[in-house]
């Protein structure tokens, strides 16, 4: 549409929008965010009062409302009566305005959840309706399910625009997410306004020229032939920090002016308005439905800095935490112990504190600042973690001998390898190790301590403390009691010896042949510290390294020096791991690993490969020591097939992945075959169903299809000594990644090409661990079981999110996984008085959720990749 075809009839009503956008600090200090953020407020209310025709939108909570509310009690009454009059808007970004692909999904969940609730508590609206997602990714294909479980009937992104342009997408149009669900959309740039060379001319004298200015700002890439189904527009009026009625530069303008001269003078009005408004009247247009994903590539420049004091990593690494918490907690809770349910709101509340999108680039005094929270954060949720634990095991009836209670905090049955500690205070003679089902556990020493034998008291035994690994099973949701049983001989040291291999790496040679391990269900084989082949025992297939390489490699890809805050990510130089060491740490029959030493860029390298017994996982522990010299990323690639489908993961759902159709449009997207999972990517490798997990990794992965390679991204390095901004030079040290960095992630043999259910069941069994804690008291014999369940979900396919406590109810999340519907069923080790499945805030759903006459056994159909969140009460 040119402006020659203004008058065409196409485009009717204009909704002008005014807003301003929050981001918690960019480019300035806090501070100076702080004091704008109130400046803004007091503008707007006086805006509102003066201009009666004017409207305003709010869209998260600790940004910039929070600073206004605490420091001018003396206006919130007048900002809460243009709330009740329709004037300002309240739409949700959630409590701290998050990318929908960067925070954990739990995280994105209660930040949404727990902003919509302060807006209503607050304003006293009785429905928030629109979710405002700006100046961040899109999301993907279940957001839909997500925002309608929210609360929320429309939703309005930015990016990627041009990506999306180029591909198509309507400008507006009704998204269809995974299960069915339709949320009304309106995508588009999220400033408006924002230069206004035309709204301090001389109307009468210039107006054609005027008007071909405003066309050429704010519509030319806005109303594009072909994307624009309806005769609305909504156009912001506002971005970053913006203060009416100034325009982006504070440059005072006559924006009301123009708005009167434009109404007077053409056929297409404007209207200030709110997207609600907006959006109620764009549903009695003819509006187009998509269904699929909207952005498979996320926004190359967002490319994480991710060492370990990075806020990336401590965002993983909290909502992990807490989500862990949350299990353990409940399991204490049923064996009679308070539910925590106000600190553990207080840690996240601590975690959305650095949910913000662009959180990554603030100054550095204003980063120590949120680390100090964020870390506080972490430690008490690690401590209340070990009380509940501890609490768990007191109430563990006691049996002499016993030293551990093993904890699952998934609602599935496990069977896995766990690292027991086994003090001995007087002493270790011989034992075996033993279950509370009564099979005897093989375990295999990984360190030992007998540091007291020269003592008079400890000659005549063998050690004071071993640690071990065994293969143990343990309940869904529940626990496993482990006892030492003594066997009447001494352990033979020469026995222990055998399974135990010093950590010391300089007591290790060089190994010249090869090393294969076989795990029972996957053989690797390892030549001088490459991994050479990889044999799935199931299957009968092996995957070899491609011209006799290695099937897993590091590397660091050299960019351009960078100049400003969005740097150029264009190879300049690849270098990849040159390895000098290869060594055997431990060598079976319960677990090996196997370390790679060696550079990589101007990085020490030492990579760990764990395989553990009858897993179908090669685990992989990174540390870097790096010394920045040069831009650039780090990434681990590992074979792939030619032509290979692939598949990630996303919020409560899977999305197929098309590399070749990555578009490099507008800074967007500019790495080829760039593409995103949540968790993980899946992939043919020899033709084995893989799936490349990221366990404290960033969400990008380059899929080479050309010469089959598949890359997880661990961190981007930037020097930014070169930028031209001077206000980069103010960001935190973690842009250079120097020091030590820890990066973990994993290669899991699917059982099946598609096996979605069993990868996503691995992923979370990968990031919530077995837990091991020590029984120290001697409980009485009436004590509960040594080994018990609590909660079950009986089908694979469906795999849990969440369990907590809210309002003295119990709710478990879970979401359908294999995209087909689902008779499901859940028991419980206790009856029940009473269960429904709810949405997000807990509001009764309809559903054919069932509840047995025993009270221990609910019932219900599931939907392809439904979300589904069952609210209990325990009789």
């Amino acid at each position: 549409m040119g402006i020659e075809n203004l008058d065409n009839g196409s485009l009717k009503k204009i909704h002008i929008v005014p807003h301003s956008h929050h981001d918690y600090a960019w480019v300035h200090e806090r501070q100076w965010h702080y004091w704008r953020y109130i400046q803004v407020f007091h503008s707007v209310l006086d805006w509102l009062r003066d201009n009666p025709q004017t409207t305003w939108m709010i869209d998260n909570v600790v940004h910039s409302l929070l600073p206004f509310i605490e420091n001018c009690p003396e206006r919130v009454e007048e900002l809460k009566e243009y709330v009740r009059q329709g004037r300002i808007e309240v739409a949700s970004g959630g409590y701290s305005l998050a990318r929908p692909s960067y925070v954990g999904e739990e995280s994105f969940v209660r930040n949404m959840v727990e902003g919509t609730r302060f807006f209503k508590d607050f304003f006293g609206v009785e429905k928030v309706n629109m979710f405002n997602n700006l100046d961040t990714s899109s999301g993907q294909s279940n957001l839909p399910q997500i925002l309608k479980l929210g609360g929320f009937d429309y939703y309005r992104f930015q990016r990627p625009e041009n990506n999306l342009d180029k591909r198509g997408i309507p400008r507006t149009f009704y998204w269809q997410g995974l299960d069915g669900s339709k949320v009304l959309v309106a995508r588009g740039f999220g400033g408006g306004f924002l230069w206004m060379n035309y709204t301090n001319q001389d109307f009468e004298k210039e107006w054609p020229a005027i008007r071909e200015a405003f066309y050429n700002e704010e519509l030319a890439a806005r109303r594009i032939d072909g994307l624009c189904p309806t005769d609305l527009e909504i156009l912001p009026y506002g971005c970053d920090d913006s203060v009416p009625p100034n325009n982006w530069f504070d440059k005072p303008v006559r924006f009301l002016e123009f708005i009167d001269e434009w109404n007077r003078r053409e056929k297409i009005q404007f209207e200030f308005s709110t997207s609600g408004r907006f959006f109620e009247e764009t549903e009695k247009q003819d509006v187009p439905t998509y269904a699929g994903p909207l952005d498979e590539n996320e926004l190359t420049y967002n490319l994480p800095v991710k060492g370990n004091d990075s806020f990336w990593y401590m965002r993983g690494k909290l909502d992990k935490l807490l989500v862990r918490l949350e299990n353990v907690a409940s399991i204490a809770a049923m064996m009679g112990y308070e539910y925590p349910e106000d600190e553990i709101l207080e840690l996240w509340y601590q975690l959305f504190e650095i949910t913000g999108h662009a959180i990554e680039w603030v100054y550095v005094q204003d980063a120590d600042e949120l680390k100090e929270i964020v870390v506080n954060a972490m430690t008490r949720a690690q401590m209340m973690t070990r009380e509940a634990l501890a609490n768990i095991a007191y109430c563990v009836r006691y049996e002499r001998g016993l030293t551990n209670v093993v904890v699952n905090p998934q609602c599935f049955d496990r069977e896995e390898v766990v690292e027991l500690k086994i003090p001995g205070p007087f002493g270790l003679q011989g034992f075996t190790v033993v279950d509370a089902f009564g099979e005897t556990l093989p375990y295999q020493v990984v360190n030992k301590q007998d540091h007291f034998k020269t003592l008079e008291q400890y000659k005549r035994v063998d050690f004071t403390a071993l640690y071990v690994t065994v293969k143990m099973r343990v309940p869904a949701f529940g626990y496993n009691a482990v006892k030492l049983v003594a066997n009447g001989e001494p352990n033979p040291q020469a026995e222990v010896e055998k399974s135990y291999v010093t950590l010391k790496t300089q007591d290790i040679p060089c190994l010249e042949e090869d090393v294969v391990i076989d795990n029972g269900v996957l053989c690797a084989t390892f030549s001088k510290g490459r991994l050479k082949s990889l044999r799935d025992n199931r299957k009968r297939r092996t995957a070899k390294a491609k011209r006799g390489k290695s099937l897993v490699n590091l590397r660091f890809v050299e960019t351009p020096q960078n100049t400003g805050w969005m740097p150029s990510l264009k190879t300049v130089s690849e270098t990849s791991m040159k390895i000098t060491s290869w060594k055997v740490l431990a060598n079976g029959p319960v677990m090996w690993k196997y370390r790679i030493g060696g550079t990589v860029g101007s990085a020490e390298a030492a990579l760990d490969v764990i395989v553990k017994k009858d897993s179908p996982a090669l685990e992989f522990e990174l540390l870097l020591d790096h010394r920045p010299t040069k831009d650039g990323y780090f990434l681990v690639d590992f074979d792939c097939d030619l032509g290979c489908n692939t598949f990630s993961d996303v919020y409560y759902g899977i999305e197929k992945r098309d590399a070749e159709h990555t578009i490099d449009v507008g800074g967007e997207s500019y790495i080829e075959g760039q593409i995103y999972g949540r968790n993980f990517t899946a992939f043919d490798c020899g033709r084995i169903p893989v799936a490349l997990v990221a366990g404290d990794c960033s969400v990008y992965y380059i899929h080479n299809f050309k010469e089959g390679k598949m890359s997880l991204v661990l961190s981007r390095v930037m020097l930014f000594e070169y930028s031209n901004e001077e206000w980069f030079l103010n960001v935190p040290e973690s842009f250079r990644m120097y020091g030590r960095h820890r990066f973990a992630f994993s290669l899991f043999l699917a059982p099946n090409a598609e096996a979605y259910g069993a990868i996503q069941q691995y992923t979370k069994r990968y990031h919530h661990p077995l837990m091991v804690t020590y029984k120290n008291n001697a409980t009485p014999e009436e004590g509960d079981p040594q080994h018990n369940w609590f909660a079950r979900c009986h089908k694979e396919n469906l795999v849990q999110t969440a369990f907590y406590q809210e309002n003295g109810e119990f709710c478990a999340r879970f979401f359908e996984t294999a995209g087909v519907e689902t008779a499901a069923k859940w028991s419980f080790s206790m009856p029940l008085a009473a269960v429904e499945s709810t949405d997000f805030y807990g509001n009764a759903l309809e559903s054919d959720c069932k509840l047995s006459g025993t009270g221990k056994t609910v019932t219900m159909t599931v939907r392809p990749f439904q979300i589904v969140t069952l609210r209990f009460r325990l009789k």
